[in-house]
């Protein structure tokens, strides 16, 4: 795996990076057996970038590790009746040295011969803690469901753009200081 690394001197830094599946455990049944009835299995699909060396915006570890991650939750209820639920994340390994923006432009082939898609995701992180954000619901549903197929393929490329953040004094609101926070993801295809 390979990872381009380019910076300029106004803080901003961008990579050029592939991300691929992280082997997990699969839930182990009885040799011919099922999930038992009432039941929940969780089961994860994860792709992360190599080590992304970024020392002037992530100077406790001198960079981060990029990961997606499509948990499905399966219950399996008194009948014979499956039900699923997914949630899709984004993460940053190591927290950033203060307020960041960040812009990726993701790429996936639909199929191994297909088209290839893309789509802008776009997201800011606080500085007290390694970012972990849930993406469902944020944007275009084609988008999320294209990166849910790049998730479970395991390979997905990644141009990524950070820049930190200056502007969070907050502002004055009804009864006080509203303080920055940090807007909620989007993500378009493009």
């Amino acid at each position: 795996l390979s990872t381009t690394d380019l910076r300029s001197n106004d803080g901003r830094w961008v990579a050029l990076t592939s991300l691929r599946r992280i082997d997990q455990p699969h839930p182990q049944y009885p040799s011919g057996g099922s999930m038992p009835l009432g039941t929940a299995a969780l089961t994860k699909s994860i792709v992360s970038s190599p080590f992304l060396a970024c020392s002037n915006l992530f100077p406790l570890t001198s960079g981060f590790v990029l990961s997606f991650e499509e948990e499905r939750v399966v219950n399996k209820m008194m009948t014979s009746c499956t039900d699923s639920v997914e949630q899709l994340w984004v993460s940053l390994s190591a927290p950033a040295r203060g307020p960041t923006a960040i812009r990726m432009v993701l790429a996936w082939q639909e199929c191994p011969e297909g088209e290839t898609s893309a789509a802008e995701l776009s997201i800011q992180v606080r500085a007290d803690r390694a970012a972990r954000l849930r993406l469902d619901e944020c944007g275009d549903v084609a988008a999320l469901a294209g990166l849910r197929g790049a998730i479970s393929r395991g390979t997905l490329d990644a141009v990524v753009h950070m820049v930190p953040i200056y502007d969070t004094d907050g502002y004055p609101g009804g009864s006080g200081w509203i303080p920055w926070k940090p807007r909620s993801p989007t993500i378009n295809l493009l």
